[in-house]
């Protein structure tokens, strides 16, 4: 054991092998939504750029809010409190109603836009598929397959993205292709990985108790409004921005936005290795050992957004002139306004995961209502003109929020008696 620390070598020894999957899948996650979001800047427009979006703007909280939070409840039943066809029959109703409500926003939508939305929604109900297997293997710590999944399906929905739009030039066609890969890999490699590790085929999924889907929606109900406010909080600037700038605007600062979100998607890899050993330790009453891997891990999320904004403030245009286009270049100022967003944007991602290893739902449902209206009178007083600037404020403005509620949560609610 360190004697500074009282983590047992072994603990950050599975935290960082773990982290090495999730961080290997997160890298090729992030690199494929960058490549398309700048393949889609290079070979259309900034127009097109926010039709894409838009798209996952619309798409996005309705996939948080259905997905129930499923897999980091299922990743962390440390007591199998829960059967595996439990979590699967939830999900397949979850997932049916987020089609059925995608299709529903794009008609009301309308447009060329809408059609896209509807490809993005079908792709993501298909990861959602994936996604439940991914709570699977990280709660039998088999994140290699979960790291082979998302590398396998980042690279060649990627390929298939790209030369579609290579060759033809159209989003819709392009988004169609990338969901024709994610339907191929979670047939081929998810559900075959999955049947090797449950039993949910022989069981029956038809002869599931409906009590403990209905005990498992209700426990599960406090994370998913929590995490369903946090989409739409992280959303709700770009659809101000989109209505009162308008949809090219809307492309430069999503844009701007994900060469951030690239580097949470890292932050987050490490939080979801992590999860599963802070629960334990919270399980297992370890105070001093979730406290001091909690630090550490807010150490490292503060040390990668402080590189970012090095970055942004030497290099910033010509960073996005090389990303994108030229087109791109001129939000140098709004780009190093959101390099400042990402310190509280990381560290309030790892307090995140650690209010969820303590299953301090309600606690994290709060936060995210204070944060939601906090992120929506920012943006009903900031956004407008032709000025991204006041934009970048609103993101400042979402995380910080969260940072210090999360922080007060953690630090002076006692973690016994803390239910979901």
């Amino acid at each position: 054991m360190n004697i500074e620390t009282g983590i047992e070598p072994v603990a950050l020894q599975g935290v960082a092998s773990g982290a090495l999957w999730t961080l290997a899948a997160s890298v090729s996650a992030a690199l494929s939504q960058w490549l398309l979001l700048m393949m889609t800047a290079k070979l259309g427009s900034t127009e097109m750029v926010g039709q894409l979006a838009l798209s996952l703007a619309v798409v996005a909280p309705i996939q948080v809010l259905t997905d129930m939070a499923l897999r980091p409840a299922l990743a962390t039943d440390a007591r199998h409190e829960f059967h595996f066809r439990d979590y699967f029959r939830l999900r397949v109703a979850m997932t049916t109603l987020a089609v059925i409500a995608v299709c529903a926003a794009a008609w009301w939508r309308g447009g060329a836009v809408a059609l896209i939305i509807v490809a993005v929604g079908l792709q993501k109900a298909v990861e959602s598929a994936s996604d439940l297997f991914f709570g699977l293997f990280q709660r039998e710590e088999k994140l290699k397959w979960m790291g082979q999944s998302v590398v396998l399906r980042s690279t060649l929905a990627s390929i298939a993205f790209v030369g579609v739009m290579l060759v033809y030039g159209n989003l819709l066609a392009a988004c169609v292709a990338g969901l024709a890969i994610r339907v191929v890999v979670f047939v081929m490699h998810d559900l075959a990985r999955g049947a090797q590790l449950t039993h949910w085929r022989a069981d029956g999924i038809n002869g599931a108790g409906n009590a403990r889907v209905k005990k498992l929606l209700v426990a599960s109900l406090p994370l998913a409004a929590g995490l369903f406010l946090m989409s739409l909080a992280v959303n709700i600037p770009r659809y101000f921005v989109e209505k009162r700038i308008g949809l090219a605007a809307l492309g430069v600062f999503a844009a701007l936005v994900y060469l951030f979100q690239a580097g949470a998607m890292l932050i987050d890899a490490v939080g979801q290795a992590s999860c599963v050993r802070l629960a334990r330790f919270h399980f297992l009453g370890d105070r001093r050992a979730f406290r001091d891997l909690l630090l550490k891990l807010c150490g490292l999320a503060a040390l990668g957004a402080f590189g970012g904004i090095a970055v942004a403030c030497v290099g910033g245009g010509t960073l996005l002139r090389l990303a994108y286009s030229a087109a791109f270049a001129g939000a140098a100022k709004p780009f190093v306004w959101l390099s400042v967003c990402a310190v509280p944007w990381y560290c309030s991602s790892i307090l995140g995961y650690a209010l969820i290893a303590r299953r301090q739902m309600t606690a994290l449902f709060h936060c995210q209502v204070v944060s939601l209206a906090a992120t929506l009178g920012a943006s009903y007083w900031l956004i407008g003109g032709h000025s991204l600037s006041n934009a970048c404020g609103v993101v400042f403005v979402t995380y910080s929020v969260l940072l210090v509620l999360y922080g007060f949560v953690l630090w002076s609610e006692p973690e016994e008696g803390v239910t979901a």
